[in-house]
């Protein structure tokens, strides 16, 4: 299990506080990949099982609140934020959307493998290797695509968003992540 370094994560009453705790767990997740494949592929069972053991943690945080913070994006933040027609904002948001897509089949092959390695432990050079891969370019690409929304997106549309707005995504937080009917499908990529 991965300690939370930061603590209780924010009420959705405070939606941007929200997405830029689980961006510091996305990073602290993608923090600890750096090295796994080597790790995976040592000849000391205890650092394998070590290595497995993170790999499990990271695979599972993506696979769950990893969903829902996309979807908090591509469901409620961005939509909410094409209402205002800011020229600004929307050429932003075309952008990030684009790293969404970018991002999604790089999550899909992770999830793939990092949970076939997880339940059969399977450890093959070939599965190492992909996995090495995989970890490089989620790491890029995550610490790429948090820069711009922290950097960009999200002070726009904190001077953007009228207390209705915002009420709308906390909402759609909410239900997301109490799994009420209608709060949106997670099978989407993280």
């Amino acid at each position: 299990m991965i300690a939370e370094p930061f603590g209780l994560t924010p009420s959705v009453d405070s939606p941007f506080a929200v997405m830029r705790s689980c961006h510091r767990r996305i990073e602290q997740r993608m923090g600890l990949l750096p090295g796994i494949a080597d790790r995976l592929a040592d000849d000391n069972p205890v650092i394998r099982a070590e290595a497995l053991a993170v790999l499990e943690s990271v695979h599972g945080f993506l696979s769950t609140t990893g969903i829902h913070h996309t979807a908090d994006e591509e469901e409620d933040l961005y939509p909410i934020l094409r209402e205002t027609a800011d020229p600004e904002c929307l050429q932003v948001l075309d952008d990030l959307e684009q790293e969404h897509m970018r991002l999604e089949p790089i999550l899909v092959a992770f999830d793939r493998l990092a949970g076939r390695m997880v339940e059969t432990e399977r450890l093959d050079e070939e599965a190492i290797a992909g996995l090495r891969h995989l970890s490089e370019t989620l790491c890029e690409l995550y610490q790429a695509h948090i820069r711009h929304e922290e950097g960009t997106l999200f002070p726009r549309a904190e001077v953007l968003l009228t207390p209705e707005r915002l009420a709308r995504l906390s909402q759609g937080m909410r239900d997301r992540r109490s799994g009420r009917p209608g709060s949106g499908p997670l099978s989407a990529s993280p």
